[in-house]
């Protein structure tokens, strides 16, 4: 009874904060079922790559109407994966004592490049009013300061050498007929994103996740997807 209650406060405090329903007018992204892959390479405005460690080079994408599917792999060939609520910004993980919980994306627990990464997307920050064309498509140019890097985590406002702040600049292509994304680049990574058909074979997520899902709904109703 106790630990129920307690869960339940738990819960609660991190939907109070940390709901985010997937809403902007200037991008879109699919709702109920679908399917999506992310390519990544060195953005062509990172003057220092890394040339050490594990990097992400791809992300695939799955979705049905309460959860989202992301499996990461690295240039090490290790994979990573998370399982996210449609409509929140909350990503669900196991710990390595086996508690499972719900993490609102910041800085530093996140998702990359999931839909939220796209919130500082607004029209004020459209480069031009006709469409360009970039990955073969025409597409809208945004370009504007973040508030932290979607590929490191890194926040938007950081100490750089001498103890100067700067700041991380964004660039996303967006498809003028869609509004689906066609890239991001965060200054660190460029992210290219091809949209599938939907999938053939339901997502179904594990049972840990689909028990804290319904403590979920009890406390904050089943999320508006959009």
């Amino acid at each position: 009874m106790n630990k129920m209650y307690s869960s339940c406060l738990v819960l609660v405090f991190l939907v109070s904060l940390h709901l985010h329903l997937e809403a902007n007018d200037s991008i879109s992204f699919p709702t109920g079922p679908a399917a999506w892959t992310i390519e990544m390479s060195d953005s062509p405005n990172n003057k220092a790559p890394s040339k050490t460690g594990s990097r992400i080079t791809k992300i695939e994408v799955t979705q049905n109407d309460q959860f989202r599917h992301s499996l990461i792999t690295y240039s090490n060939n290790q994979t990573k994966e998370f399982w996210s609520i449609v409509g929140t910004d909350l990503f669900l993980t196991e710990y390595s004592n086996g508690v499972v919980a719900l993490n609102p994306t910041n800085k530093f627990f996140f998702v990359p490049f999931a839909p939220s990464s796209f919130d500082w997307v607004q029209p004020g920050l459209l480069q031009g009013k006709d469409p360009i064309d970039y990955q073969g498509k025409q597409c809208f140019h945004y370009k504007g300061s973040m508030g932290w890097s979607p590929s490191t985590g890194a926040p938007g406002m950081t100490a750089a050498v001498g103890g100067e702040p700067m700041t991380i600049i964004g660039e996303a292509w967006v498809d003028s007929k869609t509004l689906l994304p066609v890239a991001f680049d965060d200054g660190q990574m460029l992210a290219v994103f091809t949209f599938l058909p939907p999938p053939t074979t339901p997502l179904v997520a594990p049972a840990k996740y689909l028990d804290l899902y319904e403590k979920y709904k009890t406390v904050n109703g089943i999320p508006n997807a959009h």
